[in-house]
């Protein structure tokens, strides 16, 4: 799983909260810390599979299960065109 973030698109805390904000249309899309955490560890580390072993070992769960919720939340995003998948 590969995908990258349009640079229109950008990841913000508003009063605790965590949203995807799309410059282009002024959208906004609310998402969990847990998705917040992984984009952010993607951005930083710029391996998909790195952030998934980070949210594996910061939530306690199997890898496997971090990589398919880490999918899932991808491809929501996708769908809504905020990340394109490559």
């Amino acid at each position: 799983m590969q995908f990258s973030i349009p640079e229109h698109i950008h990841l913000t805390e508003i009063e605790g909260r965590w949203v995807l904000l799309d410059c282009l249309t002024n959208r906004f899309f609310a998402i969990n810390k847990t998705g917040a955490e992984f984009l952010e560890q993607v951005n930083l580390c710029g391996e998909v599979e790195l952030a998934i072993q980070y949210i594996s070992k910061t939530y306690e769960i199997p890898f496997e299960r971090a990589k398919y919720d880490m999918k899932h939340f991808v491809r929501s995003l996708s769908e809504r065109e905020l990340v394109f998948e490559i």
